[in-house]
């Protein structure tokens, strides 16, 4: 066993550790107060790091939710000033633009911003993605703990795994966004 392959394998199982513990937080603990965008940006980040997979990588930054903003994805901020719901907005967008388009983002965003209370969307959000996580995690657990060190074979067949699992599950979100935008022009 090598240094780096044992580092490699407690580095996955500490990063694990720190994912399975993320909350997005109920919606009465976040800011009543309407934010500009350094405020939103420093939030942002504050959720953000459990994702970062390289030091220097920006999750969230001024220039993506300006362009987001005006390509129609994001809704437009009030004055400036970016209230809770936008805020839940824009954490949902940094997480789910990994697997959806700018234009799959703006429908999905668009359907969930007509709800009367977006503090339902903010909430099933946040057990959805708290519960996947801890699901990820357990099958990362499941192919790793009987590892003495890090295969590397066997860590990139669970990256693949995990790798298809999401593939599965984007293409079948972008399926239900393309029936919910045909049933939409229908209606028209």
């Amino acid at each position: 066993m090598t240094d780096d392959t044992s580092l490699t394998l407690d580095e996955l199982k500490e990063w694990c550790d720190r994912v399975s513990s993320f909350e997005v937080g109920a919606w009465e603990d976040w800011p009543d107060i309407d934010l500009y965008m350094d405020q939103v940006i420093s939030y942002l980040e504050h959720y953000m790091e459990y994702f970062r997979i390289y030091e220097d990588e920006k999750l969230i930054t001024p220039s993506i939710i300006n362009n987001n903003t005006k390509d129609g994805v994001l809704p437009k901020p009030f004055k400036k000033k970016y209230s809770r719901a936008l805020l839940s907005n824009l954490l949902l967008f940094c997480i789910t633009r990994q697997v959806l388009s700018g234009p799959e983002l703006a429908a999905m965003l668009r359907e969930l911003n007509t709800a009367e209370d977006f503090c339902e969307i903010h909430t099933q959000f946040g057990e959805t993605l708290e519960q996947e996580l801890i699901e990820t995690v357990r099958t990362v657990s499941q192919h790793t703990d009987n590892l003495q060190s890090a295969d590397r074979q066997q860590l990139a067949r669970l990256a693949m795994a995990l790798s298809l699992q999401a593939f599965s599950a984007g293409t079948t979100a972008r399926k239900i966004l393309s029936l919910l935008k045909e049933t939409k022009d229908d209606c028209q």
